[in-house]
């Protein structure tokens, strides 16, 4: 026997739960006056002391308001700032010229899913240092090469933001690209550096939204 068959009534069932059915209700309907008859009825308000509670309930919202915009907002977070003489961003340097090689290729070949393909440089002005992404670029030669200067200096006055900049091999201190097809950025070991500085749900911002995993 299948189960849908077992939820049925038998014909006595039926017969019988119209009566019961009538008789529950009757004893609810008579509870119900009984329980109402008990209970005394609320006394009505007055407008005077409805317009009273409307009063206090407004005074209340408004203090509420009030309380809200006295609180100073918290402040925004510091950046993070990193000297280029961090063993950190050393380091970074390190792996950007020791992986260089492997990185240029994939720049000449311009595929049109890897974007922002930058190399970073470091640009002296006197005894002033400071580290710039320059894109786009090309090879001259085979130890040199121009871009254009991507961001505006903080640092260093010899330089402006979009002025083209001829640069050694040597200069080179950090290299990355974005591939959307793959939703990874490649490279960009100086953001890794500083992130070390920051805290762990920084870095795992960057690896949810750009797929930047410092971890290797």
């Amino acid at each position: 026997m299948t189960s849908w068959l077992l939820a049925l009534p038998t014909v006595s069932q039926a017969q019988q739960e119209p009566a019961a059915a009538s008789a529950a209700s009757a004893a609810s309907a008579a509870s119900a006056v009984e329980s109402a008859a008990s209970k005394p009825a609320k006394p009505k308000l007055t407008k005077e002391e409805i317009a009273a509670k409307l009063a206090a309930l407004a005074a209340a919202q408004a203090a509420r308001k009030a309380a809200a915009a006295a609180t100073p907002a918290p402040p925004p977070p510091k950046p993070v700032v990193i000297s280029l003489r961090d063993p950190a961003i050393k380091a970074a340097t390190r792996k950007a010229q020791a992986t260089l090689d492997s990185f240029l290729p994939i720049a000449e070949k311009a595929d049109p899913n890897n974007q922002a393909v930058s190399l970073k440089v470091a640009i002296r002005d006197g005894n002033k240092l400071e580290h710039i992404w320059v894109t786009p670029f090309s090879t001259l030669g085979k130890s040199h090469f121009t871009g254009k200067i991507n961001e505006k200096p903080e640092v260093v006055g010899n330089v402006k933001e979009g002025q083209q900049w001829i640069f050694s091999r040597d200069d080179v201190v950090d290299w990355m690209y974005y591939d959307t097809a793959g939703h990874k950025m490649h490279g960009n070991y100086s953001t890794c550096a500083k992130l070390t500085k920051g805290p762990q749900a920084d870095r795992e911002e960057m690896k949810r939204m750009y797929g930047l995993d410092c971890g290797k």
